[in-house]
């Protein structure tokens, strides 16, 4: 889904009822393993759903394409609701990867998943700050209560990154591991007494005050390692053949 297959999301859409079976069964147990597949299921059912509903957002989160594929005039009103769709998606995965941590050994099995938490979680991140900060500059709606969301849940972002900084397998994954900064959103409703929308200003003619930009880097997929990439419990099964001759 994140390699951006055609028909990736309608496959597993189609096979939904299997995944909720299988979220079924691990909700019936109360095992460590059980609790982090429930989490892994209720994340990844949410987020075929998303993908199924806003099928202009490739399956890698890139604000890229989707800058790319919104050619058209923005729509304020769409904008909000993916971006609330999103704090609900980086939620259940936020859970998912608290579950993966705080388990009683963090073995290498465990630890693969971790470098598709950091993909989501990074790009979850950026697109939501694009599209929050895209109607607070172009109209005076005021979505002070989403944008309390997202920055209460900035810090929840910033510390998963830090800790995955400190995981030596994931942090082979990356070239550079991303990091975050706290976003720069209105908090308080927007006190002009303007319509509600305004004609979006093209960037190319805004004065300079108007031209703060979201703090997105401007690579905002980070790629995962290819398929024929060594997995950590490959990797401990090479080291004890190895320690074996």
């Amino acid at each position: 889904m994140r390699e951006g297959h055609p028909s990736c999301i309608d496959d597993l859409y189609n096979r939904k009822e299997y995944l909720v079976s299988l979220l079924s069964q691990s909700n019936t147990s109360q095992t460590a393993l059980s609790l982090v597949d429930a989490a892994y299921l209720e994340y990844l059912i949410a987020k075929v759903d998303f993908h199924k509903e806003n099928t202009n957002i490739s399956g890698e989160m890139s604000l890229t394409k989707f800058k790319e594929s919104v050619q058209y005039k923005f729509d304020a009103n769409k904008a909000i609701f993916v971006a609330s769709s999103l704090l609900e998606l980086q939620k259940l995965l936020l859970a998912f990867q608290e579950k993966v941590m705080t388990s009683p050994s963090l073995d290498p099995v465990k630890l693969h998943p971790m470098v598709i938490c950091v993909c989501d979680a990074y790009c979850m991140f950026c697109l939501t700050e694009y599209l929050l900060k895209e109607v607070q500059d172009t109209t005076d709606l005021d979505i002070s209560p989403i944008v309390d969301l997202f920055l209460k849940q900035f810090p929840v972002i910033q510390g998963f990154l830090f800790k995955c900084s400190t995981i030596p397998y994931v942090r082979q994954q990356f070239p550079t591991l991303p990091s975050i900064e706290k976003p720069s959103l209105r908090t308080v409703p927007p006190s002009s007494t303007n319509p509600q929308t305004r004609e979006k200003t093209p960037s190319s003619k805004r004065k300079d005050k108007d031209q703060v930009k979201p703090n997105i880097p401007a690579t905002d997929v980070l790629t995962l390692p290819s398929s024929s990439s060594i997995s950590p419990l490959q990797q401990q099964q090479q080291q004890q053949q190895q320690q074996q001759q």
